[in-house]
This record gives C-alpha cells, structure tokens and sequence, in this order.
C-alpha cells in the first residue's frame, strides 16, 4: 500500500501538562447523559465548586478529572476534529467517527471525508502484532480499496505513520489525553518550569466547560515540551478534556494543533463488532 496511507493511522490524543497533587471528590452519583449514553458516576460538585477547585489547584483538578475518567468512563462513540501541524506545515483538518473502548483498548476511526487515502482504521492492543510491533488494520479508499477489500496491515510506529503525526493511535482517548498532560506538567513541574491556571468558563458542543490554560518555555527548538501555550476545555459535567488547543507562541496565531471532540456518547455497550 502507498506511503499516503500513512495518514489514516494518525491518531489523536493532545500531549499536555501532568502535575502533582491530587483532590478527593465526594461520593459519586447516578446521573443521565445525552441519548444513546448510559448512566455515568457523576461527581457531586456543583459548577462553582469545581470552578473554585479549578481557580485553587489547577494541578489538583487536572489531576481529579484523570481519576474520575478512569473511574467512569467504559467506552464512548463521537465525532473526532483534528489539524495539527505536520513537518512545519499546518495540514487541513479531518473528522472522523470514532468507536473507542478502554478495555481491550481499541480504536476504530472511519473517515468522514471519504477523498483520503483511508475510509477506516482500526486499531486493538495485542491483535495484529508482527515481529513484536503493533499493526492497525487499514481499509484504503477508493480504487485501492477496491484491490484490498480486507483492508491492510500496518505498524502502528512505522515511519510512514510518524511522518503524518507526532501522535500514535494508540495515543487516542480521554484518559491517555488527561495522562499525557500530566506527564508534560509534571516534567516541568520539577524544572520550575509550569505555569498553569485556571481561565475561565466556556462552551463546547452546547455544553459548559471549564478553562485550563498551561504555559511553558517553548520555543520550537527541541522536543522537550510540544508547545508554548495549551488551552483544555473539560466538560463541567462530565470533566473530560473535549478539546485542546496548543500554540506556539503567545498569540493564537501558531497553531501547532488542535483536537475536539462533538457528538459524544458515553458508555454505549460497544461489543467486538
């Protein structure tokens, strides 16, 4: 299959900030969410004491939103937006539908636009492994599509995917999102390095959301940090981060990427089909 192919296997998952500190929330509760989701624990904090949370100890809450996701959050079906800046050039953006589930971790993308060089990938940790690598089945578009109508399998680390992405698909979800911005934030953290804050409400997909905004001493000449400025939104209710825009300078003139979330489904009983 063509190196273009590359591209479909391009996950998702913002890298951000990690930080120390942890919040202990009170007992959870039973709450409705959008159609087609089932019941999720919901924490009992109201808006203004998470905000107050948030304003307090934006490491903290970061820190609790991760927990509760890893507590709440089985599997979930939404809409996936992403344009990221790839070998210095900001490529247009993509949508895709995506089937996640936590455990066995899998991801499945089928694209919107189907002018790609992919209609679909599908991705489950430990199914397709060759020479001890992970594999993602591709099912190509168009004509080639039509050659391989079992799709193709490829590493999901292969050089071809890294040169479409800095993020792996099995980077992709809630919980790795929240992970890998407490990675970054811890790292600086330890250098003095992290400023982090609590910015504001907003809103997402006709939902409230509030604001962390995280900077750092990027300036594009390393790979120590993967941007200047960070902007997450977690929904107010179901605190997952359903949007993160990072920047590489002040201004927010220099995307460096962006990463939402709309249409989301939480917790719909995804089987292995």
């Amino acid at each position: 299959a063509p190196t273009g192919l590359c591209r479909c296997c391009a996950a998702a998952a913002l890298a951000v900030a990690t930080a120390s500190g942890c919040a202990s929330g009170r007992p959870n509760r039973v709450t409705e969410h959008r159609p087609g989701s089932a019941p999720v624990l919901r924490h009992r904090m109201n808006l203004d004491e998470l905000v107050a949370f948030a304003s307090r100890d934006p490491l903290g809450f970061l820190r609790f939103c991760r927990d509760h996701c890893a507590k709440t959050v089985v599997d979930y079906r939404c809409r996936f937006h992403r344009r990221e800046r790839v070998g210095g050039r900001l490529v247009p953006e993509e949508q895709m539908e995506v089937r996640f589930r936590q455990s066995p971790y899998s991801v499945r993308f089928e694209w919107v636009d189907r002018g790609g060089p992919a209609s679909s990938v599908t991705y489950v940790a430990g199914r397709w492994m060759k020479d001890g690598q992970e594999h993602a089945l591709i099912h190509p578009s168009g004509l080639l599509g039509l050659l391989v109508p079992r799709g193709v399998k490829r590493d999901i680390h292969g050089p071809d995917m890294r040169e479409a992405s800095a993020h792996g698909i099995d980077e992709f979800g809630f919980l790795k999102t929240l992970d890998a911005i407490l990675e970054v934030c811890d790292r600086a953290s330890a250098r003095d390095e992290l400023e982090l804050r609590y910015a504001g409400r907003d809103a997402h997909d006709d939902r409230a959301s509030l604001v962390i905004e995280r900077r750092l001493p990027y300036d594009g000449s390393s790979e120590d940090y993967p941007n200047r400025r960070l902007r997450i939104l977690l929904d107010a209710e179901w605190l997952l981060p359903v949007a993160c825009y990072g920047y590489a300078a002040e201004g927010a003139q220099e995307l460096v990427g962006c990463f939402t979330t709309t249409d989301v489904r939480l917790n719909v009983g995804l089987g292995e089909d």
